[in-house]
């Protein structure tokens, strides 16, 4: 872990492409995705892309092409594997967060593809984790380590985006690959 930690110190997250954003909410995925992405990841985010959602996804893998993505992810990010999704959840969080976005996001669910999305009432439930209006909501909860909301599928609010305390964790975040650790 040591040694991938000095690795990640000099690669930089590289945004392959980005699409401007226009206030609208934003689902930020974090992948380990080779080659091409997974049909259910696909589905994931054109059931997004249909509600008017910004996707931002960040992987640690590298895809063959990007043009078949072309409608489906707004922002594509790649980099360096380490520190498992927070890892990634911090480069899309800072990413939105130097551009500003959290200003104007009406609420941002974080997924990554730990999960198998299926067909079978994915639309209801992506619509239900984005009108909520609960300032946090969590799909799973998990009593690894300790009891807290599992990182698969969180829906954050606007109100707790624009919290300096929010900010301040991601920008302070220090990334691990040891899993006990991160939850």
């Amino acid at each position: 872990s040591f040694l991938r930690w000095l690795q990640s110190l000099v690669h930089r997250d590289r945004v392959i492409f980005e699409n401007k954003y226009e206030n609208q909410p934003i689902m930020l995925c974090a992948i380990f995705e080779k080659g091409e992405l997974r049909k259910d990841i696909v589905r994931l985010f054109g059931v997004a892309k249909e509600m008017g959602v910004y996707v931002l996804c960040v992987n640690t893998k590298k895809l063959r092409a990007t043009e078949p993505l072309d409608g489906l992810i707004d922002c594509y990010i790649e980099r360096f594997n380490f520190g498992r999704d927070f890892g990634s959840y911090k480069s899309g969080f800072l990413h939105v967060f130097r551009r500003g976005w959290e200003k104007d996001c009406p609420r941002l669910l974080m997924v990554n593809d730990s999960v198998f999305y299926s067909k079978k009432n994915l639309n209801s439930f992506i619509n239900k984790m984005f009108s909520t209006n609960k300032d946090v909501l969590g799909a799973t909860e998990n009593r690894e380590i300790q009891h807290h909301i599992g990182s698969f599928c969180v829906s954050i609010g606007s109100a707790v985006l624009n919290k300096r305390q929010f900010q301040s964790y991601w920008y302070k975040y220090r990334k691990c690959d040891v899993r006990p650790k991160v939850i």
